[in-house]
């Protein structure tokens, strides 16, 4: 049991897809022939795990009776999520008025490599693995239901780009890097109280890729994805008086555009040399009666059939479907007035196949001159209950960079749940 959760844990926090909150805008951009867009991102979060608890289980260090009730009594029974992301990319965009013969069209090209890992488990678990069933004698450990998740993949990107409609869509060929899907509906631990009998209760599955070859150019799986953005302009209910003929009329102005975008909405087939365990069993050792102690055979003393068939399944080796964790996100974003150098900003995300609750945000932006500008957030959602996130941008004429960070309090507290931190380059032709 010890070894589960330290691996669900392991593969939760290590090296850190948050969506970023700070997405560019693709209508800035339509006046350049060739712009060309880099990023790096990377977090890991876990509800009620404490950085202090993070990074003494990553880089070591004593962790105390104290720490481990402290993280415990902020677990929920069950559900609490956990995850870690790392995923960097490059797209090109040519928005040439050649392209296609027609001014309106341009096309993108990126690569992306991504890596997610994420989990849900219950605090029963938790307790498990620090304390063990000691205490707990008479009463049910209720390990599951437990979620793991883990994938990376790359993915190359095609799309089209309408200037006029504001709009990009295409697909993407995605390679299967390496996968593990664990899910157990129920995984239950019973003590009696008179210490006769241990019971443990499983309903489980694993699906994973080949472990023999698991490096980045490792082709285990092939799958496709779609990829869609789309902006509305948003038009204010009034505006300026002008006049024509002996009348007047209201002119309405753009004050933002509502953004829709889809990234990564598809999936990946393993099939080379995929395991799948499965196992719905009961398994119970009442002890071993031992009646002469120096004459005793103990060649009986574990059924050792009945414990492989209820702990380790048969692996079978078949080609299964993930599904991609896809982000659907919608938000806004003002049009730049250079009279006014606060703006507001809003939106919501939820990634699917993510162990995830949906995000939703709201924050101000404001520009300290033409160059600079930086914005807070607050957060709701994900990983954590509530948050805060930074940003800082430069925007030159030619070359454009982005640093931020949808945990705040991730990264100047110890008390915080996790870390997180973007960065993006943008150069224009």
């Amino acid at each position: 049991m010890k070894a589960v959760l330290i691996l669900i844990l392991t593969f939760s926090i290590g090296l850190g897809v948050a969506q970023s909150i700070f997405p560019q805008n693709l209508l800035e951009d339509q006046n350049n022939s060739l712009v060309i867009r880099s990023f790096a991102e990377g977090f890991y979060q876990g509800q009620g795990l404490t950085n202090r608890f993070i990074d003494k289980f990553i880089y070591g260090g004593h962790i105390s009776d104290e720490l481990k009730q402290e993280v415990e009594s902020q677990l929920k029974t069950e559900e609490n999520r956990m995850g870690l992301c790392f995923r960097t990319g490059i797209k090109f965009y040519d928005l040439s008025d050649s392209l296609f013969k027609g001014k309106h069209w341009g096309i993108s090209i990126g690569l992306e490599h991504q890596q997610l890992i994420t989990s849900s488990f219950t605090q029963d678990l938790f307790h498990a693995v620090f304390f063990g069933n000691a205490d707990r004698i008479g009463q049910d450990l209720n390990m599951g239901p437990t979620r793991l998740s883990a994938v990376q993949f790359q993915s190359l990107k095609f799309n089209l780009v309408n200037k006029k409609n504001h709009c990009e869509f295409g697909f993407s060929v995605v390679k299967g890097q390496s996968n593990i899907t664990f899910n157990a509906d129920q995984f239950r631990l019973s003590t009696e109280a008179n210490l006769s009998e241990i019971t443990l209760v499983s309903q489980a599955s694993l699906f994973q890729s080949n472990t023999n070859s698991t490096g980045f150019f490792a082709g285990n799986g092939i799958g496709a994805a779609l990829n869609a953005v789309y902006f509305i302009p948003i038009k204010s209910l009034s505006g300026k008086q002008k006049a024509k003929s002996d009348e007047s009329e209201t002119e309405k102005v753009t004050i933002g555009h509502l953004k829709f975008e889809i990234d990564n909405f598809g999936f990946i087939n393993w099939m080379s040399d995929p395991s799948i365990y499965q196992t719905d069993s009961t398994y119970s050792y009442s002890g071993f009666e031992i009646q002469d102690l120096f004459n005793q055979d103990i060649s009986n003393l574990v059924d050792t059939e009945v414990l492989a068939d209820s702990l380790l399944p048969t692996r079978q080796t078949s080609p299964y479907n993930t599904i991609l964790p896809a982000v659907f996100s919608v938000s806004f974003e003002p049009t730049a007035d250079k009279n006014n150098s606060i703006s507001g900003m809003a939106g919501a995300w939820y990634q699917i196949m993510a162990n995830a609750r949906p995000v939703v945000y709201g924050g101000v932006r404001y520009r300290l001159n033409e160059r600079f500008s930086g914005a807070i957030v607050g957060l709701v959602g994900g990983y954590a209950t509530i948050n805060a996130g930074l940003q800082l941008t430069y925007s030159g004429s030619k070359i454009g960079a982005v640093i931020a960070t949808n945990n705040l309090i991730g990264m100047v507290s110890k008390n915080g749940n996790g870390r997180h931190l973007n960065f993006g380059v943008i150069c224009k032709f």
